[in-house]
Order: C-alpha cells, then structure tokens, then sequence
C-alpha cells in the first residue's frame, strides 16, 4: 500500500474509532480497532493502561456526559502516526474527572496521537483541556495535564519547562523550539 494510502486508511480508521466508539458508544468495535498490545502512555493514575483501560474510559465518559457529540477539527496520518484534534461536547450528569455533575452543557477539547500497528491503534498519547461549562463557568483546571504534552514531542524535544506561564521547549540539538502560555503561576520541568 503507497504511504497516501496508508495516510488515507489511517485518517479514515480515526474517524471510524471517533463516531462509532467515542461519540456513539459502540464499545464491541474497541477490540476490533485496538491493538491486543495497546498502551496509553498518558493514562489517568490508577487507569489501566492497556486495552481494559479503553472499555472502562469509554464507558466512564458515556455514564458521564449524555447527548454526547465529538467535533473532529483536524486529522492527520504521518507514517504510523495519527494526529487529531477534537471537541466533544454534551450534558455533564455524573461525576467526570473528579467535578460533580453540572448537568449542563460542557466542552473538552482533546488532542490525541495514536500509532496503527497491522491496521489497529497500538500506542496513545493526549492532553485534555480543562472542562469547560459552557454556562459561563470552569470546572475543572488540572495543570498537571499540561506535562502530558512533554510526552507526545519526546523524540523531537530534549527538554521541556513550564516557567512564567510559558512551555518552553528545547530540541535535541539544543536550540529553543518554541513556547506557549499555559498559565502564570504554573511551574514545572519535564525531560523528555
């Protein structure tokens, strides 16, 4: 298969696990689209890493948030690697990521890395925004997610500081890369 096939079946597998899994929540298609060997390399303390930490995330958010819908922004194959960035949006009923039920409309934006191994996702990586309540108000503010970006840039970046309220991110050759803001009174060192 040309690598713009490979690229093409890639993005079309993501959008697939998105809509039917994510979004619709047709959990018999988890084993079918992972890899036996899956690992989340960004998974929640005390969260399996493996394929059981899939079944149990994707349950865990479809017990959480009703009328759920996921908005894919980008979606991008290099190689094995695909890239997508997303929201998903819904009712918050229940418990989700430690906040109690708002029972209104709220937003997460998601940013997630995946390899495809003999046509399946294998490894996983993501940085989930803070949830946001799109009644006007925050919910959730977990900066330690913030270091889970360090992860997905571990071969093009040697280091990675959060000093200032700006990510800094330093190249294996030692020249500065690049930075964002990510909060003022938030610190932080990560090797990558």
């Amino acid at each position: 298969m040309a690598s713009t096939d490979t690229a093409a079946a890639n993005v079309a597998q993501m959008h697939r696990f998105v809509t039917e899994v994510q979004q619709n929540g047709n959990f018999d298609l988890i084993d079918q689209l992972t890899h036996k060997d899956f690992v989340d390399h960004t998974a929640a303390q005390g969260q399996s890493p493996n394929i059981d930490g899939v079944h149990f995330i994707m349950r865990y958010i479809h017990s959480n948030i009703k009328d759920l819908k996921i908005e894919i922004v980008h979606c991008l194959s290099d190689g094995n690697v695909v890239a997508t960035t997303k929201y998903l949006r819904g009712t918050q009923v229940g418990d989700l990521m430690g906040k109690p039920a708002t029972n209104g409309p709220i937003e997460l934006r998601i940013m997630d890395f995946m390899t495809v191994v003999d046509g399946q996702f294998k490894d996983h990586w993501a940085t989930v925004s803070a949830i946001e309540d799109k009644r006007g108000l925050s919910v959730s503010r977990d900066r330690s997610r913030i270091t889970l970006i360090f992860q997905m840039y571990s071969c093009a970046f040697r280091d990675a500081v959060v000093s200032k309220g700006r990510l800094w991110l330093a190249s294996s050759s030692g020249g500065l890369r690049g930075n964002a803001a990510c909060g003022d009174d938030y610190e932080t060192t990560a090797k990558c």
